[in-house]
């Protein structure tokens, strides 16, 4: 077993969650970078769909995930686009904590 720390990281692929993978790197840790980036373009050669098998070893967690670039006003979304947010900016940062947070405040 290794004392290198391992920290989860939602919407790693751009923005605020590239950011964090980026400093929680260069602070030493061993990254899980996660993103959903569906229907954006080719898969690239190394990406994989893996589900986080080891909660165990998870020793940081941050939800960065959520936003749009596109359509009307964030005030006046369509349902199918209310329902997208709300599975993605509550739902999957609410998750995220669930599952992150018990582990983080029980220590390594």
């Amino acid at each position: 077993m290794t004392d290198r720390r391992v920290a989860l990281v939602t919407g790693a692929a751009r923005g605020i969650g590239a950011a964090s993978v980026a400093a929680l790197v260069a602070q030493g840790y061993a990254v899980v970078a996660v993103d959903s980036c569906a229907g954006e373009g080719p898969t690239r050669p190394d990406a994989v769909t893996y589900p986080l098998a080891t909660r165990e070893q998870l020793d940081a967690g941050g939800g960065a995930g959520g936003g749009r670039a596109a359509g009307p006003p964030l005030w006046q979304p369509r349902d199918d686009e209310q329902e997208a947010l709300w599975q993605v900016d509550v739902r999957g940062v609410w998750t995220t904590a669930a599952v992150t947070v018990p582990l983080m405040l029980a220590g390594p």
